[in-house]
Formats: structure tokens, C-alpha cells, sequence
């Protein structure tokens, strides 16, 4: 697959904007014939080339495109950053569309260190109107948007999340919902906040908490 170099950098060019109006990388599965199929087929070649799996060129103007686009690592970006990325861009999307999911275990491990943090990701979450997506929530701020999640649950469902479920998000819900309720009681290490409170009467929930 040899590629001149200024039809290299043509989709170099197209490439980066594709990922930045989908918000994602060219997909193999897309129909032959299509552009993102060709910008999937030339992105994996160049990372081949820069992994010294095949034979070819990296071109200056492919990497002055790239980082025109600040998307300077794209060649060397690794598995493990690109489903980074991709678990980014879906945990912005659940946010923005009030989706449960954005309680996963994945971002909690993200903001709590116990995961690597990107620079990828930090721009991706910044582009979706998220900057500070990543960073370990106040203990009060922590507090009440758990609080918020709860109430919610409670109002979808009709009862309290269970411990004993199946579903990871209830189990984390109930067991965050257990350690509140002791905190009320006095009996926890948790602290009771006044502003979750004042979240709970707005939800007129004040005997789920009791």
C-alpha cells in the first residue's frame, strides 16, 4: 500500500476531522467503499508503519496535520488509550442524556487514580463540555450528586436500590444509599450533609433516608 505524500496528508487531514465531528476513530466494520473505510485502512497502515510492522513512510506533513488537529500521538496511541477514549466519549454521552451508567465503576477508578487518565481523554471530555471529567469530586459535591442519583433511582423504580442485585450500578447505588442512612442515624463515619437534605425534601424522599 504505497500512498504519496500528498495524498497521505489529504487524509491525514480528513482522518482528524473525521474523529473530530464523530468524536471517534474511523471504523473497520463501515461498507468497503466508504470514507471512513478509507480513513480506517490508511490510519491502521500508518500505525503499522510506526510500530515497524510494515514497510512505508510517516511524512512530515502527515504529523504536521496531526498536530494542527492536536492529535500529535494518533500514530502511537495504544489499545488501551483508543477504548480509553471510546469509554470517555460514552460516559459524556450518558451525562449529557442523564443516563444511569455515568456511576461506573470505570470512571469512579478513573478519578480515583486506580486507571490511567490520558491526555486524550482529558481533550475528548473538554470538547464534549466536560473539562473537569476526570478529576476527584469534594466529599460535599461527592455526596450530593450521589444523593441525586439515588432519588432518582428511587423515583424510577419505586423502591429502594437493592444490595443484592445483579446490576453493578444498584449494587453501588444501595450500598452508598446504607452508608447515608447510617450517617443520618449518626452511626457512620459518612457525613450527613445539610445540602443532601435539602436534595432528599426536594424529592419529598425524607423516609428512605430515615
Amino acid at each position: 500500500m504505497k500512498i504519496s505524500e500528498t495524498k497521505s496528508a489529504k487524509l491525514a487531514e480528513e482522518t482528524c476531522q473525521w474523529i473530530k465531528d464523530n468524536k471517534a476513530e474511523p471504523r473497520s466494520k463501515s461498507d468497503k467503499e466508504s470514507l471512513e473505510r478509507s480513513l480506517y485502512n490508511w490510519l491502521a497502515y500508518k500505525r503499522a508503519i510506526y510500530k515497524k510492522r510494515k514497510k512505508g513512510s510517516i511524512y512530515p506533513s502527515d504529523l504536521s496535520v496531526l498536530k494542527s488537529f492536536n492529535m500529535e500521538n494518533l500514530f502511537s496511541r495504544s489499545l488501551q488509550e483508543r477504548k480509553s477514549n471510546e469509554n470517555t466519549i460514552k460516559v459524556c454521552n450518558d451525562i449529557l442524556s442523564e443516563n444511569e451508567e455515568i456511576l461506573s465503576s470505570w470512571l469512579s477508578k478513573k478519578r480515583e487514580g486506580y486507571l490511567k487518565v490520558y491526555q486524550s481523554d482529558v481533550i475528548l471530555a473538554s470538547s464534549m463540555g466536560f473539562p473537569n471529567l476526570f478529576e476527584n469530586l469534594e466529599n460535599e459535591d461527592k455526596s450530593n450528586y450521589m444523593i441525586h442519583k439515588i432519588c432518582k433511582w428511587i423515583k424510577s423504580h419505586g423502591s429502594s436500590p437493592s444490595i443484592l442485585s445483579s446490576d453493578q450500578l444498584e449494587k453501588e447505588l444501595a450500598a452508598y444509599h446504607s452508608n447515608k442512612k447510617q450517617a443520618f442515624k449518626g452511626q457512620s463515619s459518612m457525613k450527613y450533609y445539610g445540602s443532601d437534605d435539602s436534595i432528599i425534601k426536594s424529592y419529598n424522599l425524607e423516609h428512605h433516608f430515615k
